[in-house]
């Protein structure tokens, strides 16, 4: 035992506190020594949106474990569609979500290709694409294809969130790879409620491959 006892410390891996829980024991200090703590809970935490990936020291409410550090690093959306009032209430809709997001927002099915191939080059993929169906110029099936044919995008989450809710539009969808359709619900409180599910799921408890 080391001098001075020992505490616990958790350490997790997202602020969701979802996935594998680590414990680190370090030596305990003394109580002028410790360090301080931001004033608030260890649940419903929130990171400020500045760093890529942040840590932040909050309290504890139980006494044998009185600090816990919570490890969360920005997630990358990448949002394609040409509607400016959807996106304005999708970009809304997750800014309210639990998790940090660096949202980029593309127009056409072009620029989006052009977007991922310049990403590739750089190691700076997106955590998860959400696809419009139907766009002008290159639609959103087309973009589908063009990702999942290409091995160094199989593993990104496709979601393909639009307002066409026709059967032969789902099933090509699923067809060329995508892992959810969703019909773009007319409500905003609906819509938030959608995307705080979509992102708890494809950012928070899901660590595999997207696509095999």
């Amino acid at each position: 035992m080391l001098p001075g006892g020992q505490r616990s410390y958790q350490i997790f891996k997202t602020l969701a506190r979802v996935g594998p829980v680590w414990q680190m024991r370090q030596p305990a200090r003394r109580k002028n020594n410790f360090v301080p703590s931001l004033e608030t809970s260890c649940t419903g935490c929130r990171l400020p949106w500045v760093a890529y990936p942040i840590a932040i020291i909050i309290k504890c409410r139980r006494r044998l474990e009185p600090y816990v550090y919570c490890l969360a690093i920005m997630k990358s959306i990448l949002l394609i569609d040409d509607s400016e009032d959807d996106v304005f209430f999708m970009k809304q809709a997750i800014d309210t979500g639990q998790f940090p997001c660096n949202v980029t927002v593309l127009r056409q099915g072009e620029d989006a290709i052009q977007y991922l191939a310049t990403a590739a080059e750089q190691v700076s993929l997106p955590d998860i694409i959400i696809l419009d169906v139907k766009m002008p110029g290159m639609d959103g099936h087309e973009v589908l294809n063009w990702i999942r044919t290409r091995p160094k995008f199989r593993h990104i989450p496709v979601v393909m969130l639009t307002i066409s809710n026709f059967d032969r539009d789902k099933d090509r969808a699923y067809h060329l790879g995508a892992n959810s359709y969703l019909v773009k619900p007319r409500k905003s409180e609906e819509l938030n409620a959608m995307v705080q599910l979509l992102s708890k799921y494809w950012l928070g408890f899901n660590h595999t491959l997207a696509w095999t």
